[in-house]
C-alpha cells in the first residue's frame, strides 16, 4: 500500500498538514521539522504526485484553499497503556493539538479524512492554508478567506446544532467534508444506510434474529442509521423492539450505564449494532461488567472503522468508511464547483461514499442459551 501524509507525518512526528506545507513549500515550517520531513518521504518512498507531471502538463486555472477544521470539546481521549485501551476524563480542545497524533487513536475518522484531502489537494497543486479550532467563529474564518483568495472552503468536522447556522450565514463556496446536512453548499458524506444494511445482513446471516441498536441522539449521521436499523430489519422479516433502541448521548460512561441497563435484562437482545465505534467500545465494556462474552454471549458491531477499532478486546467487527476517500472526493467537488461558479447557477450536491464490512472477532452465531 502506498505511504500517505499521516504515514510520513507519524515517521517525522508532525501532523500531516505540516508534511503537505512542507511538500508544497506553502507556509512556515522549521529547518528542524523540514529535515524531518524530508527523511521521511525518502525511507518511505514517498512520491509527490504534483512533481511527477510531465513538462509540459500545467494547470489550466491556480486554485486555493481553506480547511477549516472543527472539533468541538470537551472531548473523551482514548489512550492505550501497558494494560490496554483507557478513555480519559472529557478536556477541552487544545486548538493547537487538534491535527496531533494525540486524537488521532480514538479521533482517528477526521484525522484520515483530511489526509485523503491534503494528499488531493498536493496531486492538484492546490494551495492550502489550513485553520483548525474547537468553536465556530464565522468572522475569523471570512477574513482569512478574504486575506487569502482562496477558490472555496472545506469545512471538516462532525454536525453540530451550531454548524447548521455556521453553514446558513457561510457566504463563500464551501464543500462540507463528513457533515451530514443538505444545504445550498456541496457536502461528501457516508452512506449510512448502505453501511447499516451490510451491518444487519452480517448479523442475520450469522443467525441473530434478537438485535438491538446502540446510537446517539440528536446527530443526523446516527438518526440515519437508527432509520436504516429499523428498515433493514423489516426487510429481514425481524420485529423491531422500541425497548431495544438504545439512544442518549455520546459520552462514554454514559453509554456503558445506559447499555448495562439493557444487557442485564432476561429478553436482553444477542446482538447489538452500534452507531459508530466508540458507542461499540462502550457497549463491549458495559457486556464485560455485566459478565457477558463477546462475541460468545452478545455480538457487538460498530461502524467507521477508526484506529482504535482493530485493537479492542476483541476485535471490532465494523463498517468500514473510505475516510481518505472522503478528503479526496470533497477537493474533487471544490474543484467542480470552482469551475461553474463563473457560469451555471450551481445548486449544492451531496455525495455518498459506500461502505464496506470488516470481520473481525466480535460477532459469531448467537448462543443457545443467554446469560441473565
Amino acid at each position: 500500500m502506498a505511504s500517505t501524509l499521516t504515514d510520513i507525518g507519524q515517521e517525522a512526528g508532525c501532523s500531516p498538514a505540516t508534511v503537505s506545507r512542507v511538500l508544497n513549500n506553502s507556509g512556515p515550517v522549521s529547518d528542524e521539522i523540514r529535515g524531518r520531513v524530508e527523511s521521511a518521504v525518502r525511507q518511505h518512498g514517498y512520491v509527490h504526485r504534483g512533481s511527477v507531471r510531465s513538462n509540459g502538463a500545467s494547470k489550466t486555472k491556480s486554485m486555493s484553499a481553506v480547511v477549516y477544521v472543527y472539533r468541538p470539546g470537551p472531548v473523551e481521549l482514548v489512550t492505550r497503556g501497558e494494560d490496554g485501551l483507557h478513555v480519559d476524563a472529557p478536556q477541552q480542545v487544545n486548538e493547537r493539538e487538534i491535527l496531533t497524533s494525540s486524537y488521532q487513536l480514538s479521533n482517528g475518522f477526521f484525522h484520515l479524512v483530511i489526509d485523503g484531502l491534503l494528499d488531493e489537494c498536493s496531486h492538484w497543486e492546490v494551495e492550502t492554508t489550513i485553520q483548525a479550532s474547537s468553536h465556530l467563529d464565522s468572522k475569523s474564518l471570512m477574513r482569512q478567506v478574504k486575506n487569502s483568495d482562496a477558490s472555496a472552503v472545506l469545512f471538516v468536522g462532525p454536525y453540530r446544532e451550531e454548524v447548521k447556522q455556521f453553514i446558513a450565514e457561510f457566504p463563500a463556496p464551501m464543500v462540507l467534508v463528513g457533515v451530514n446536512y443538505t444545504s445550498r453548499h456541496d457536502a461528501v458524506t457516508i452512506d449510512n444506510f448502505g453501511g447499516i444494511r451490510q451491518a444487519v445482513k452480517h448479523l442475520v446471516e450469522l443467525g441473530h434474529s434478537d438485535i438491538g441498536f446502540v446510537g446517539v441522539s440528536d446527530m443526523p449521521d446516527f438518526e440515519e442509521r437508527r432509520l436504516a436499523f429499523m428498515a433493514y430489519m423489516q426487510d429481514a422479516g425481524l420485529s423491531v423492539r422500541d425497548d431495544w433502541i438504545n439512544l442518549g448521548t455520546l459520552k462514554m460512561a454514559e453509554i456503558t450505564e445506559r447499555t448495562s441497563k439493557l444487557l442485564t435484562r432476561k429478553d436482553r437482545p444477542t446482538a447489538l449494532v452500534c452507531g459508530n465505534d466508540l458507542t461499540a467500545m462502550a457497549t463491549i465494556e458495559a457486556a464485560k461488567q455485566c459478565g457477558l462474552r463477546v462475541p460468545e454471549d452478545l455480538s457487538v458491531i460498530g461502524f467507521d472503522d477508526i484506529p482504535v477499532a482493530a485493537l479492542l478486546s476483541p476485535p471490532l467487527t465494523t463498517v468500514n468508511v473510505p475516510m481518505q476517500q472522503i478528503g479526496r472526493q470533497a477537493v474533487r467537488q471544490m474543484a467542480i464547483r470552482d469551475s461553474c461558479k463563473d457560469g451555471l447557477n450551481y445548486q449544492g450536491c451531496v455525495t455518498r461514499v459506500a461502505t464496506q464490512l470488516v470481520v473481525r472477532q466480535s460477532t459469531a452465531p448467537p448462543a443457545t442459551t443467554q446469560l441473565g
